[in-house]
Order: structure tokens, then C-alpha cells, then sequence
């Protein structure tokens, strides 16, 4: 239609000029050019104003459907456009809602599974306890360690899957706490100092400033270091070194964790955040493999950034954290 009126009223002084070179009354001609002339004018207003109107109510649809919100459609030129992008609207939100669905539906059966499972490990556990209590043969103690063993690591992977699957579908969200990053690594070690110590191994610290603020979920953070140090203990060279480095920028704190491995490091930085992805295949006995997954979901639950690197036997994972 926009182009019709183009064509129109690049037509009409060609028509004016035909009209008034035709011999008669000129005064008659004027006046029918002069009416046809009202007529265009205003056939060109009519329209542009409707297409004008037509592009406003296009344009506050595209914001509807930037905010979320539901999209009219209305009759003119860009009605087509307007249907579609509707139909976009509603297969958008239709897979949203079904995104939704599927991951409260997985909180829920991990949820439920989490619960079914550590009542008959707790029964385990106990029942193990007793039993350490009670004479037995060399080989017993040893068969009851082992069971025993087996029963706490599938408790303690029952409760990383619940937390990891809570985290990362978005049932649990990070709160904000003002916290000393260095405190928090400090008291982070010396809940490990017995199994430090038993693996023959010592921290390292290497801290570029002594204070460190953060307004993020310690609990989150706390659990970061926390598995990085138990995978640290469960496959660094025994007797060696852990070294901890915390240096700032500008906008950033970043957090490196270093240890030197025990075995063949078989395996890229990509695949060790992998959940269950293990390098070493031996090591089946000593970890699931999730430990660094729910390091790196609750790093960046909190807004950071975490990264493995691997050179030769060393093996480290860097945590970055923006300030506030």
C-alpha cells in the first residue's frame, strides 16, 4: 500500500500537467486538478498515519515480547509479523514452563531417592559401629572397615547429588553474607588438619593481602575449598606440597589451588569437571568424580568463574570471584 501512494504521487504532476495542456476552460481543469490533487494529499496522509500506527503498535509488541509480556495482534500491515512473533511468544513460554516442570520434577525424585537411601545407610552405619565394638577376627575388622567405608562414601555422594541437583536447576539460591575470603580458606584448612596430617601433606599459603571482603554465600564458597582440599588429600603425592594462592585485582579475587598428583593425570581439564568423570581408573575406590562438579556449579552460583589446569603432574584449579 506504501508503495502504491509512492507511485501516486510521483504520478501526479504529470497527470496536472496533461490536464492543463488540454484546451477548454482552464478554470474548470484547475479546479478538477486542484480536487484531485486534495484527494491524493489526503489518500497519503490516511495512509501513512495508518502505517505509521501500524509500525508503534509493531514496535510495543517487540517490547511485550522482550518483557515477557502477552502480544496483541492487530489488523493492518504487519498483522502477519504480529502472528508469528506471537506464536514464537507461546512456544517460548511453552518450553519454559516445561524446562521448569522437568527440573522440579528431578529435585523432587533425587529428593525422594536421597531420603529412600540414607535410611537404610544410616541403619548401616550404625550397625557398623556396634560391630567395631565387638570381638572379631583380624579379617572381620577388616571386612567391617570396608563395609563401613563403602556405606559412608554412598551417604556422602547421596547428599552431593541433592545439593548439586538443587544448585544447579535453581531450588537453592546463593545468599549474600559480607565475609572475609581469607578467614574463610583458613578455617576451611583447619578442618582438615587431621586428614592433612595423616596424608603427610602441608599448606602452602601464598596470600597477596591479608584481608580479602566478599558480600557472597560463604557456605557456597566454604564448599568449594572444601572439596578442592578433600580432592587434594585423595590424590596428591603423599608427603608433598599444597600450595594456596589468593591475589587481587582491581575488580576480582582470584584463588589457586596446587598440588602435585600421585598418579598419571590421563585425562583433560575439560573432562575432570564432568560429573562422575574420573582420570585415573583406579581411583574408583576414593571418589565419584563429582567432588569438582559442585565445586565449579557453587563458584558460579555465586557469580565467579572456576577453571582447572593441568602441566605435567601438577594439577590446579583456579577460583575467580568478582568483588562487589
Amino acid at each position: 500500500m506504501a508503495l502504491l501512494v509512492y507511485y501516486v504521487w510521483c504520478a501526479i504532476p504529470l497527470i496536472v500537467g496533461i490536464l492543463l495542456a488540454v484546451p477548454g476552460s482552464f478554470t474548470l481543469y484547475r479546479f478538477i486538478c486542484l480536487l484531485f490533487l486534495f484527494a491524493v494529499e489526503l489518500l497519503s496522509i490516511l495512509c501513512l498515519f495508518r502505517y505509521g500506527a501500524a509500525m508503534r503498535h509493531l514496535q510495543r509488541q517487540l517490547d511485550s515480547f522482550r518483557s515477557g509480556e502477552d502480544i496483541s495482534v492487530m489488523e493492518g500491515p504487519f498483522a502477519e509479523t504480529e502472528e508469528k512473533l506471537k506464536a514464537v511468544q507461546s512456544a517460548h513460554t511453552e518450553a519454559i514452563r516445561q524446562a521448569v516442570t522437568g527440573e522440579r520434577f528431578k529435585v523432587e525424585l533425587i529428593s525422594n531417592v536421597s531420603h529412600d537411601l540414607r535410611t537404610p545407610l544410616t541403619a548401616i552405619l550404625g550397625y557398623g559401629e556396634l560391630l567395631e565394638q565387638q570381638p572379631m577376627s583380624e579379617e572381620g575388622k577388616l571386612q567391617l572397615s570396608r563395609l563401613n567405608q563403602k556405606a559412608g562414601y554412598m551417604r556422602d555422594l547421596v547428599d552431593s547429588l541433592f545439593e548439586l541437583t538443587k544448585v544447579s536447576s535453581g531450588v537453592l539460591e546463593p545468599k549474600r553474607e559480607a565475609i572475609d575470603l581469607i578467614r574463610l580458606m583458613e578455617q576451611t584448612i583447619g578442618l582438615f588438619d587431621d586428614q592433612l596430617t595423616a596424608a603427610g601433606l602441608r599448606v602452602k599459603r601464598q596470600y597477596a593481602m591479608k584481608e580479602a571482603a566478599l558480600n557472597t554465600d560463604g557456605s557456597m564458597l566454604h564448599q568449594v575449598f572444601a572439596n578442592l582440599l578433600g580432592n587434594a588429600i585423595k590424590y596428591a603425592l603423599k608427603g608433598s606440597r599444597i600450595y594456596l594462592e589468593a591475589a587481587e585485582t582491581d575488580s576480582e579475587y582470584r584463588v589457586r589451588m596446587v598440588n602435585t598428583a600421585s598418579y598419571e593425570m590421563d585425562f583433560t581439564a575439560e573432562e575432570i569437571v564432568q560429573r562422575f568423570a574420573r582420570g585415573d581408573k583406579a581411583r574408583s575406590t576414593q571418589g565419584s568424580g563429582i567432588g569438582l562438579a559442585i565445586a565449579e556449579t557453587y563458584t558460579e552460583a555465586v557469580g565467579g568463574a572456576f577453571r582447572i589446569a593441568i602441566d605435567g603432574d601438577q594439577f590446579s584449579a583456579i577460583v575467580t570471584l568478582p568483588k562487589n
